[in-house]
Order: structure tokens, then C-alpha cells, then sequence
């Protein structure tokens, strides 16, 4: 059809004003000033940065969740596993570890339990609803046991490299640096989560495998008969006659 019925490429603009994220980011702005007028504290370069360092953690989770989600599965044990990931690493600090391996058995727990729910997902064929239904709970109660239900304040001697990489804030305010005062000085949190949102925003633009989750998310089935693979093989030979 196509070759008989010429099609008008949108301009750039018109792609822009038809987008979805266009019209949330106006939303957000329009949401933003109303709040301003009605607090004007509300406005201020502290409380931006106050509030990006807030939301920071959860966007970060927010990027893995969408890979999740566009697949059409759900994980509904991501907020368990970062508490748990948090117990395992700053029990690794007050156990006077250095803080890189702290941070690495963290960070390894947290993908031990995305290995359990991938193994249950793809091997199993149990759904994602219930998996990780089951890891959410498994995951805080290994929080609570080995935390013993207490915080944790002392992180050993690498107390202060920790507090910095936590703490840190670009641009600062001060006498030596350049920003303004009407510059929120944002989070190393928020820093993080933009060099990630950018990471995985490419991989969604410019791979074939991004391309691939969307079109296991769309279909599945029209999917697996094209060629994309994402059934273990235990469950394609449990399909065969």
C-alpha cells in the first residue's frame, strides 16, 4: 500500500508535540509552578535538590523495571532486594571490610536473587507475579535476620569514603566553585541515575536486543516463530509431541 499512497514524514516538531513524554513533561512543569505559587519554598534550588536526591534510588530502579515491563513481566520483589542489598553491604562495612568489597557483596546479593527469579521464570515456567511475589518476602525477611532488626550506623573505617561517595553533590556552592546560588547542587544519586537513564536509553534506540524485548512484549509467540529466542530450552522440549 504503501507504494501506491504516499506518506508525509512528521517533522520533527510534529514527532515532538505527538510524543507522550512531551505532554508529561508539560504536566510536570505546569504541576511544578502551581506548586511554586501556592508554596514558594517549594521553588527553591534546596528543595530541588532535596527532592531529586529522594526520587534518585527509585528511578534507578524504575530503568531495570522497564526492561521487565516491556517484556509484559512484573517484579514485584525490587524494593525487598534493594533493602536487602543495603543490609548485606553495610554489614560488610561494620565487619570493617573495605568499602569496594562491601559494596560488591551488596551488589552480588542483589543478583543472586535475580538469578532465582530468572531461574524460576525462564527454566521453571512459574510465572513472574508469583516469583517474585515469594522473593519480596524472602528477600525482607533476610533483611530483618540479618540485620537483627536494628540500623546500622558504624560502617568500619571506610566510614568516611562511604558518607563522601553518598554525599557528594555537583555543582557545589561555595567560595572556590562556580555555581550560583539558583543551581541545586544535585546528588551523586541523581548523577547516577542520568548516566544510566542515558546508557539504557541508547540501548533502547541503537540494539537489536532492545528491539527484541519489544517485540516479546508486543508477542511472544509472533516473537518465538521469528527467530527470537527468549524460552529455555527445557521449555521448548516440553512443547514438542
Amino acid at each position: 500500500m504503501s507504494d501506491f499512497v504516499p506518506t508525509k514524514e512528521k517533522t520533527v516538531l510534529q514527532r515532538v508535540i505527538s510524543s507522550q513524554p512531551f505532554w508529561v513533561t508539560i504536566a510536570l512543569i505546569a504541576l511544578v509552578m502551581l506548586m511554586t505559587a501556592m508554596e514558594p519554598s517549594f521553588g527553591t534550588s534546596e528543595n530541588v535538590a532535596n527532592v531529586t536526591r529522594n526520587f534518585a534510588p527509585f528511578g534507578i530502579m524504575a530503568l531495570g523495571m522497564t526492561i521487565v515491563i516491556i517484556t509484559g513481566g512484573i517484579d514485584l520483589s525490587v524494593g525487598s532486594v534493594m533493602g536487602l542489598v543495603v543490609i548485606v553491604a553495610g554489614l560488610f562495612l561494620t565487619w570493617h571490610y573495605p568499602w569496594y568489597v562491601a559494596f560488591a557483596m551488596g551488589l552480588f546479593s542483589g543478583l543472586a536473587c535475580g538469578a532465582v527469579n530468572g531461574f524460576f521464570v525462564a527454566y521453571v515456567g512459574m510465572p513472574s507475579f508469583v516469583v517474585t511475589l515469594g522473593m519480596l518476602s524472602v528477600a525482607r525477611s533476610l533483611a530483618v535476620v540479618f540485620s537483627a532488626n536494628q540500623m546500622l550506623y558504624q560502617f568500619g573505617p571506610d566510614a568516611p569514603i562511604v558518607k563522601a561517595i553518598g554525599q557528594g553533590k555537583w555543582p557545589r556552592h561555595g567560595l572556590d566553585d562556580w555555581a550560583p546560588h539558583w543551581i541545586p547542587e544535585l546528588s551523586s544519586q541523581f548523577w547516577t541515575m542520568v548516566i544510566l537513564a542515558l546508557i539504557v536509553g541508547f540501548v533502547f534506540n541503537f540494539t537489536a536486543w532492545a528491539r527484541h524485548l519489544f517485540a516479546i512484549g508486543g508477542n511472544e509467540e509472533a516473537a518465538r516463530l521469528t527467530g527470537v529466542e527468549r524460552r529455555a530450552p527445557l521449555r521448548q522440549a516440553r512443547r514438542r509431541p
